[in-house]
């Protein structure tokens, strides 16, 4: 029998390992580290499940760099645009991201952070050679 690799399969396989990477809390040694030494200084900041990213934690955050974390790499994040979904639906939580990044950058889930502290965990995927990463949330509100 010949093994068959497919993309999809591979991403699921990786989609796999970054579930239960989520699930232990697990994070790169430099990602650990930065967080818990910065654990006082974000303990007044409002609590955002990185689970349940909405519009409003990167509006106006046009050029701001972040950290992408993947169980494969650390990527520096740029954020570009965030730009509006077509059709129905609350845009706080209906949106497209993009990023400018490294030419290592892939397609995966990516836990970004902003000054040590965890903003979003979310499927980035290279849109153009530029490079650029994309992410598309669009989920409906609870309770709609």
């Amino acid at each position: 029998m010949t093994a068959v690799l497919s993309r999809r399969g591979v991403l699921g396989a990786g989609a796999v390992a970054v579930g239960a990477g989520l699930a232990s809390g697990g994070l790169p040694a430099s990602a650990a580290t930065s967080i818990h030494s910065s654990a006082a200084a974000s303990a007044s900041a409002v609590q955002v499940d990185p689970l349940l990213p909405v519009r409003s934690l990167f509006t106006g955050r046009e050029g701001v760099e972040f950290v992408g974390f993947s169980p494969w790499s650390e990527h520096r994040l740029v954020l570009v645009e965030v730009g509006d979904l077509t059709g129905a639906g609350d845009a706080e939580h209906r949106f497209r991201l993009a990023f400018t990044t490294d030419a290592g950058a892939r397609d995966g889930i990516y836990r970004i952070l902003k000054d040590g502290a965890i903003v979003a965990s979310l499927f980035l995927a290279v849109v153009t050679d530029a490079p650029i990463l994309e992410a598309i949330v669009d989920r409906q509100e609870e309770g709609a």
